[in-house]
């Protein structure tokens, strides 16, 4: 009778235990699945992709490491649909999850923190995580795959374009070897920032060769890579723009903007209605220019407030993320009290940095709005006359008063010239025509306009362009590419961020003021 209990007993251990080993197969099965679909969804539909990420992460169930490569995923679908701010958060939360992650999953990390605050205009921060991951890499060869060292490589073009060294971005990036194994994104990525660089070269036909390549490329992708496929299209109508193909770049800013609708990336879709506004100049279709630049509007204000709040959300992750490596290391500080005193000056330095940004963009936009109400017939005013008044105050050298009144004088004969248009002007090569020295000159500059040599230079550019728009109604048609050359920039990027750093908006937006302008005193 006690020998059947015990069979009878041992039979049910071993169904409980089959059942118990059956059902942890099951829901590892069920993550396992749950986790690539993540994987394939979130560059083309991230909201999808998001919901059930967020349902792994709420599993009880999952293991931290499964967290830690989740999290790295909702990071990247938050990268796709423009959603900045929660990529960062997803980011930096892997800090406290990174002793799960790979290597190259690290590095990765650090790479899209890259991308994004790159794009928040925080480019000594980006540069930063560049060097962090270099680093990461270098430190981990045999444990680094080739597709994280690409990557690498691919950010490290993007911040030389950002430099204007184009050529060596596109040598940099001929230098990937790419083979069978090689992830579909590094390739996407490889033949998109070729396509721009090519493009500021431009030589249009290899940048739509590798444009077209990455529409290729993610068209082969199960399913579509939305998010880089957009981006090559945004590309392509770039080249049919300047190719005048017009009724192609409204095919494919269609496309794009569907595309974007479906991402519900709102800094894409503040591109493309904007290449948009451009298109329907360009056809003189006043209809659909002004039903679109009403939509780029609103687009555009969304745009900006999540900018602003990305720009947030990166000063205050990033305090965080230095106070809390103060910690970890505060047995090399001896005092606390230096701790405290670091945090405070970089919190303080960052908020003031946001403010002077934001400060300067409202005062400039401000000025222009206000000599437009003012003033029927100009734009903005030439570089103001300034009194010869010897500045004695916080000089930072010593300057011969007749010495300074001279290099004044022959700085006002320059600025009545048009050689500050020459690409290869310089504060030495200017200091040499003046028969002075760089100091000197550099001084003169600083004291007497409140500016350094480049923003001087830059500035009497932006003043001589704005007065050949003002007396040429045919020079608001040109091309934004030759203006920029006409005035002296060495590229199109380089001429749209020192001219919206001086007026406060977009040449193009700055273009479309002075005609409405114009029309309204025909009117």
């Amino acid at each position: 009778m006690v020998k059947k209990k015990l069979k009878s007993k041992t039979i049910y251990t071993l169904i409980f235990g089959l059942i118990s080993i059956s059902s942890f197969a099951q829901n590892s099965i069920q993550k396992l699945n749950l986790d690539k679909e993540v994987e394939e969804l979130m560059y083309s539909n991230p909201n999808q992709a998001i919901i059930i990420a967020q349902h792994l992460l709420n599993n009880p169930t999952t293991s931290d490491e499964n967290k830690a490569k989740v999290n790295l995923l909702i990071a990247k679908a938050y990268l796709a649909k423009g959603d900045l701010s929660s990529s960062l958060k997803s980011l930096f939360e892997e800090k406290r999850l990174n002793q799960y992650l790979s290597i190259s999953d690290k590095a990765e990390v650090e790479l899209i923190k890259s991308t994004i605050l790159r794009n928040l205009y925080l480019y000594k921060e980006s540069e930063s995580e560049i060097k962090n991951c270099d680093l990461l890499i270098q430190n981990n060869k045999g444990n680094i795959t080739s597709d994280a060292t690409a990557f690498l490589l691919i950010e490290k073009a993007k911040h030389l374009m950002l430099l204007e060294k184009i050529d060596d971005a596109i040598n940099v990036l001929e230098g990937i070897k790419l083979n069978a194994n090689s992830k579909s994104e590094v390739k996407l990525w490889k033949t998109i920032t070729l396509g721009k660089l090519y493009l500021e070269k431009k030589n249009l036909k290899l940048s739509k060769e590798n444009y077209n390549q990455a529409v290729q490329i993610s068209e082969q992708s199960n399913p579509v890579n939305l998010f880089a496929k957009t981006h090559a299209l945004v590309g392509l109508t770039s080249i049919y723009f300047l190719e005048k193909n017009h009724s192609k770049v409204k095919e494919l800013l269609d496309e794009s903007l569907k595309n974007a609708e479906i991402l519900t990336n709102i800094s894409l879709k503040r591109t493309i209605v904007s290449q948009q506004i451009a298109n329907y100049l360009a056809l003189n279709d006043a209809t659909n220019y002004q039903l679109t630049n009403k939509d780029f509007n609103k687009i555009n204000h969304e745009a900006d407030v999540a900018e602003e709040d990305a720009t947030n959300v990166a000063y205050n992750l990033l305090s965080d993320e230095y106070a809390a490596d103060f910690e970890e290391d505060k047995s090399v500080y001896y005092n606390a009290l230096y701790v405290s005193i670091g945090l405070f000056s970089i919190v303080i330095l960052l908020g003031a940095f946001y403010w002077w940004r934001n400060f300067q963009r409202k005062k400039n936009l401000d000025e222009i709005i206000r000599y437009l109400e003012i003033t029927r017939n100009n734009l903005i005013n030439p570089v103001q006359e300034k009194e010869t008044i010897v500045k004695e105050l916080n000089k930072r050298i010593h300057i011969p008063n007749e010495t300074e009144k001279g290099i004044l004088a022959k700085l006002k004969r320059f600025e009545t010239t048009t050689k500050f248009t020459n690409k290869d002007i310089s504060l030495a090569v200017l200091a040499g025509q003046f028969d002075t020295n760089t100091k000197y000159l550099s001084e003169v500059i600083n004291a007497n306009y409140n500016m350094n040599f480049n923003k001087y230079i830059n500035t009497l550019r932006i003043n001589y362009l704005v007065d050949k728009l003002k007396s040429d109604p045919n020079y608001m048609n040109y091309k934004i590419s030759y203006l920029a050359e006409d005035c002296g920039f060495a590229s199109h990027s380089s001429f749209a961020t020192v001219f919206k750093s001086i007026t406060g908006i977009s040449p193009i937006t700055f273009i479309e003021l002075l005609k409405e302008e114009k029309q309204a005193i025909a009117i």
